[in-house]
């Protein structure tokens, strides 16, 4: 028998994709009948009115969090209080399912395989957001079924986990960010695997300035050094940049895309900076 399931989306200020999103949620063809869970953190554009229309006819409910108060982590340890499934689903606001199957996809490993602590979808770039980002998405995010072990590779823009194992770890409340990478390393210590599944596949990504890529650089490298993680030396770092230039670099020339390749510099460059910087 399937297992019941709540989608859970934090949600603030993002009418416009949230409005997809809901509605790509509301027409998923599921085994179960399932609930969704905003978390709101004060939403003023109308988003949370979007979700007080689509209560009225169907099993959403809202949950508020003081703007004050938000973190990834605590937004989420809220959601799943409130929520009543087996299995917690967790998707970012602009974070489109791009089928009907999407929910089935992301949750039925959960339902048949006891190792796993959690699963994780595929996030495929809008096209027309910034180009560093497509071909990121396009080279982490693959088409092939993945299983970890060992490597937390684990993203809760689009994941979903058994209830069991979130009561026994919840979020850290006090980072910043990157809290679903390092849940995740937790998870993988007791012996847990994670799968992802490129089946269960959402419209999602970033189009950053590079003002905001090093603002959310840096806030990730320094969640890592709260949480005590070793910070990569600069020599890593350096190897990493080469890697990636080197990558990018084919794949514009490739695509023909030569005025591109200042861009692709620029944005590793500030990458690196921030990860430097953010780790000390």
């Amino acid at each position: 028998m399937a297992k019941s399931i709540s989608v859970i989306v934090r949600t603030w200020n993002e009418r416009v994709r949230f409005s997809a999103t809901l509605s790509a949620l509301l027409e998923q063809h599921a085994e179960t009948p399932f609930e969704i869970v905003c978390v709101d953190s004060g939403s003023s554009d109308g988003t949370r009115e979007l979700a007080e229309q689509a209560a009225r006819e169907a099993s959403v409910r809202i949950v508020d969090l003081d703007s004050t108060e938000f973190t990834y982590g605590r937004s989420l340890n809220l959601g799943a209080e409130a929520a009543s499934g087996e299995i917690l689903v967790f998707l970012s606001q602009d974070a489109t399912p791009s089928h009907r199957g999407w929910l089935s996809a992301l949750t039925a490993p959960l339902d048949r395989d006891r190792s796993l602590c959690a699963t994780f979808g595929r996030q495929i770039a809008r096209p027309h957001d910034n180009p560093v980002e497509v071909l990121d998405y396009a080279r982490v995010f693959g088409g092939e079924p993945r299983r970890y072990r060992s490597d937390p590779v684990f993203s809760n823009a689009n994941a979903a986990l058994p209830r069991a194992r979130w009561r026994e770890i919840p979020f850290d409340e006090s980072l910043p960010i990157a809290e679903d990478r390092l849940w995740a390393e937790e998870q993988q210590k007791r012996g847990f695997e994670i799968a992802y599944v490129p089946g269960a596949s959402v419209y999602h990504s970033h189009d950053f300035t590079l003002r905001s890529l090093y603002r959310r650089t840096l806030t990730e490298a320094r969640a890592y050094a709260v949480s005590g993680r070793p910070a990569p030396s600069l020599r890593e770092q350096g190897a990493v940049l080469r890697r990636n230039l080197w990558f990018h670099s084919h794949a514009l020339l490739r695509d023909r895309r030569f005025f591109h390749h200042a861009q692709v510099i620029a944005y590793r460059c500030t990458q690196l900076i921030a990860a430097w910087k953010g780790a000390r």
